[in-house]
């Protein structure tokens, strides 16, 4: 295997397996990965679109912005169930 495939399985696993034990919350996770991805991307690996190439990574970051949008839509809506519920 590749160190890309290598990396790319533990940067999915791990935070999957953190979810699923109840250890780390689902957006959480999703937004680690995503920001390890995009930083190893900057740093020169190849896990997003080829390393040579940035044309497909600025498209990639332009769908990507939204993310963080809906983690804070979730922290907000969180904050706001009324403790009754």
């Amino acid at each position: 295997m590749h160190i890309e495939q290598v990396l790319l399985l533990m940067i999915v696993l791990l935070p999957l397996a953190l979810a699923m034990s109840g250890r780390m919350r689902v957006d959480v996770a999703a937004m680690s990965m995503a920001a390890v991805l995009g930083l190893l991307q900057f740093f020169g690996l190849g896990m997003l679109s080829p390393a040579a190439t940035s044309s497909r990574l600025i498209a990639l970051f332009a769908g990507l912005a939204a993310a963080p949008s809906l983690f804070m839509n979730n922290l907000a809506a969180a904050e706001s169930v009324p403790a009754s519920c």
